[in-house]
């Protein structure tokens, strides 16, 4: 096994040594799929004036609605929903047209956006499953379209506000911050490579919630296949991985699967052959086996 690596990360309160962790990452697509990487863990700046934020936290690669995605590891998996209306600094809804859109992100090719001619207001959020994985290692698999049904899944919330009447925003399941010793109680065994969901759009709604257009069954578990919902970015793979900041530590820190750190464009792999090859930018070598 390679040496364990460390890096120092620090923190506003107080400055943290936390170790890399070893290369453990599998493939989260089936040989043959191709994807793109979009967008690095930190936005550009266009990407930026959307989120408003800095710092992306992931990596996003773009395939087709309704590609597989596989388990990147053994571990325990489960699932929730999410979505809220972005705001501005003066709490008014947050707008977005289609010059807009492709302008956030050159890849925006393939949107679906409302009838009329917008702006519209836009949601983020994600049907997302996430996996844990030992050794504090967790992975996020975020706005996919379906679920493996053997995954567990936890509802969202309904926010509330001040008088207690629903604001039309969702919150994800606690559950996604359960402690390791609950983790095994809720959540399902799962194998690398195993079919855990397809990739979609969700959360990213655009003139409503996806949510509203969603498919439920009897447990109240939502499926977007075959469903035209609206949304503002390209269908992609949003993906997360994360690991303890310290021991008995339930917040996370996010980790570069490419070690790289950087916006899109700053060194990241053009291939797919190359994710487990430590690229010249990077400040640790690739989590990917």
């Amino acid at each position: 096994m390679p040496s364990r690596l460390i890096m120092r990360l620090v923190d506003k309160k107080s400055e943290i040594t936390t170790s890399v962790p070893e290369p453990f990452l599998g493939p989260v697509f089936r040989p043959g799929v191709e994807p793109v990487i979009a967008t690095g863990f930190n936005y550009r700046r266009e990407e930026i004036d959307l989120h408003g934020v800095k710092k992306h936290g992931a990596i996003d690669m773009d395939v087709s609605r309704g590609t597989e995605i596989l388990a990147a590891a053994d571990g325990y998996y489960i699932a929730t929903y999410g979505e809220k209306l972005m705001r501005n600094d003066d709490g008014s809804p947050r707008k977005l047209d289609m010059e807009q859109a492709h302008k956030a992100n050159p890849h925006n090719k393939d949107l679906n956006p409302p009838e009329g001619e917008g702006p519209w207001d836009v949601y983020f959020g994600s049907f997302v499953v996430q996996g844990w994985h030992g050794n504090g290692r967790y992975t996020q698999y975020v706005h996919v379209d379906w679920v493996n049904p053997k995954i567990p899944y936890y509802r969202p919330q309904e926010v509330r506000d001040e008088e207690g009447n629903k604001t039309g925003d969702l919150k994800f399941s606690e559950m996604l911050r359960a402690t390791v010793d609950e983790y095994r109680s809720i959540a399902v065994y799962i194998k690398a490579g195993e079919v855990i969901a397809v990739t979609g759009m969700t959360g990213c709604g655009w003139g409503k919630r996806c949510y509203d257009f969603a498919k439920f069954d009897s447990g109240k578990r939502p499926d977007f296949r075959d469903v035209n919902y609206t949304y503002y970015t390209e269908p992609h793979l949003h993906f997360v991985v994360t690991g303890r900041r310290a021991p008995y530590n339930r917040n996370a820190r996010a980790f570069d699967p490419f070690g790289i750190y950087r916006q899109v464009n700053d060194g990241y792999p053009e291939s797919r052959s190359e994710w487990s090859v430590k690229q010249k930018a990077a400040k640790h070598s690739p989590l990917w086996l």
